[in-house]
């Protein structure tokens, strides 16, 4: 735990923020999972990752990219860097909900694993061919495990996007 809390000792600003009620959001998890991200692929600068509800992460889906449908995450790298600001993640907490009581975890696990997903498309990982997306969840799992989750839980969530 110490060489953890060491690896987050970097200090990029993280905004963490909740438009959503269902559940309260794990900042200080998420904060600290997104240094991590930052950290390990050598990316500086604030980002931003905002919980929202099903209903509004369909429309930020449908205004960005051009599907009615809601998404688990969205990634915004901002392209003028003259704000400094990386990019803006957006997690859609019914589905953090949803998926937690089906994986029969905590919902901070799967907040923390939603929100790294987002974070490591905001440093350039993609996840549009199989090979793209097993590195993906390869990363996800990494950041999960240097926090310091049980290897049982990082099973069960390997299981469950294969």
């Amino acid at each position: 735990m110490k060489a953890f809390l060491e690896s987050c000792a970097l200090k990029t600003d993280v905004y963490v923020r909740s438009l959503y009620r269902g559940f309260r959001v794990p900042v200080w998890l998420v904060r600290n999972a997104a240094r991590v991200v930052l950290k390990r692929h050598k990316k500086k600068g604030p980002v931003s990752i905002v919980f929202v509800s099903a209903r509004r992460m369909r429309r930020l889906n449908r205004q960005f990219t051009g599907r009615d449908e809601t998404t688990d995450v969205l990634a915004f790298p901002t392209r003028d860097r003259l704000d400094s600001l990386l990019g803006e993640v957006f997690v859609n907490a019914d589905a953090v909900v949803e998926t937690a009581h089906k994986l029969g975890i905590h919902p901070n696990i799967e907040a923390v694993f939603l929100a790294v997903h987002g974070l490591l498309h905001l440093v350039g990982l993609k996840d549009k061919t199989p090979a793209q997306r097993r590195k993906m969840l390869d990363a996800q799992l990494e950041v999960l495990q240097e926090m310091g989750y049980h290897a049982s839980i990082l099973d069960v969530l390997r299981r469950s996007m294969q």
